[in-house]
């Protein structure tokens, strides 16, 4: 990367299940009792295709524009 660029290196990543924050944009904190992890999404676990297709019809579809 050059001089001017940056990035976020992440690892152990996690789904949280969605949930309606109000009139929020950008980067902001949220209380962590609102945050439910979704355990069988993660990136420790190999996944079924049907595992992955049921939590993206569930949680992802209905809330993309």
């Amino acid at each position: 990367m050059g001089d001017h660029q940056y990035a976020w290196q992440l690892d152990h990543l996690r789904a949280i299940e969605p949930f309606p924050v109000k009139g929020r944009q950008r980067l902001f904190n949220v209380d962590d009792s609102l945050i439910k992890y979704h355990p069988e999404i993660d990136d420790e676990n190999n996944l079924s295709d049907e595992a992955v297709k049921a939590f993206a019809q569930k949680y992802l579809i209905p809330i993309r524009y």
